[in-house]
């Protein structure tokens, strides 16, 4: 398996120019996850060395298209791609170590719901945040969902325990669809009253998607009740959406508003020490 590490300094357009102390580097990697399961990923590296690293588990059907050994040589472009794909340069800008996971070989590079919720799944993020951590020498991990990839950092922080370090749902789902097979209360219904890690929630204040409604948010933190650390950010405003109301392009996927999502979500991972 080989991988081409490039830096460059980082520049999104309609989003500014960052200095050049947040100069990152990215390789498309793959790992065995499960006994003759590969799963591919994306490593965006930051520059200075990392303070936390973060599993990205994106919506829909969690196909991000990663091909080993390909050389990646700019952020995706402003207005493409799922809301944690397209920015995942930025949260490696603000000193996050970011590994943005696609679905693995056995599922023929999408994920169903269930399979989401399935300890197959699970074990593929452990998989991955036990070879983060190795790497790194012992940073801490957090999963990172949005939308449909909210069932799977859910379902895997319940599951994994101390295995993980803190998870942030963006845009969660909390309601039922007659489509996909998961509770009908969403992640609300997958033991998150267990999860004893830090925990944040993010919505968007104008998502009308009818499964992942900002209503839903407050509630959904307040079931957190065992987590050490807990934030909601509720945001609203960005750009006019250019998608349907539960596609990436729109508040739902914090459209026009990455930058201060992203910052809000790496402030969470990598808090100021206490005077």
């Amino acid at each position: 398996m080989r991988g081409w590490l490039m830096a460059l300094p980082l520049l999104l357009a309609g989003h500014g120019t960052w200095a050049a102390d947040a100069v990152v580097g990215e390789r498309a990697l793959e790992i065995e996850s499960r006994p003759g399961v590969t799963t591919a990923f994306y490593l965006t590296e930051p520059s200075p060395p990392a303070a936390a690293i973060a599993i990205l588990l994106a919506g829909g059907d969690g196909s991000v298209g990663v091909r080993p050994g390909e050389t990646v040589t700019e952020p995706v472009a402003f207005g493409r791609g799922n809301f944690l794909v397209r920015s995942r340069w930025l949260l490696a800008g603000r000193g996050i170590l970011v590994a943005t996971m696609d679905a693995p070989s056995d599922q023929g590079r999408s994920m169903t719901a269930p399979f989401r919720l399935s300890g197959e799944h699970a074990a593929d993020i452990a998989a991955l945040a036990a070879w983060l951590k190795r790497r790194s020498g012992g940073l801490p991990v957090w999963l990172v969902g949005t939308s449909m990839g909210t069932l799977s950092a859910a379902s895997a922080a319940v599951r994994l325990g101390g295995q993980v370090d803190g998870v942030i749902l963006t845009s969660s789902i909390t309601r039922g669809h007659q489509k996909y097979s998961y509770p009908s209360n969403g992640v609300l219904g997958l033991g998150l009253g267990e999860l004893a890690v830090p925990a944040m929630v993010v919505a968007h204040s104008g998502d009308s998607c009818e499964v992942t409604q900002p209503g839903d948010a407050a509630g959904l933190l307040e079931s957190m009740a065992k987590s050490p650390r807990r934030r909601l950010l509720l945001v609203d405003g960005g750009a006019p959406a250019r998608s349907a109301a539960c596609q990436a392009m729109s508040p739902h996927g914090f459209f026009g508003r990455e930058d201060e999502v992203i910052a809000a979500m790496a402030e969470f991972i990598t808090p100021p020490a206490p005077r």
